[in-house]
């Protein structure tokens, strides 16, 4: 999101947590609390949550490597041209 950008003062954080690789348990864990305490979350830690998982129809991660046609423009790349995001693996 903004600290990808040139936002002087990013509102917040953008994490998709991908649950691709954990067990049934686990997926309900965080599917529970991503449908709960997702606004507890941002308020608290200004953390913008969501979850991926594939048996899920909303794929977040590649929305996050997107650069709208203006932002390309200004900084002199392509179009498809993506942003480079931070992956940690826990």
């Amino acid at each position: 999101g903004g600290f990808t950008g040139d936002k002087q003062h990013p509102k917040d954080i953008d994490v998709v947590l991908d649950l691709t690789t954990t067990d049934d348990g686990a997926f309900r864990h965080w599917l529970v609390v991503f449908a709960t305490q997702r606004p507890l979350i941002a308020e608290q830690f200004l953390v913008d949550f969501w979850i991926y998982h594939p048996t899920m129809s909303n794929d977040l991660r590649g929305f996050f490597h997107y650069i709208r046609p203006e932002e390309a423009q200004a900084r002199g790349v392509s179009p498809d041209h993506r942003k480079g995001l931070l992956r940690i693996a826990l």
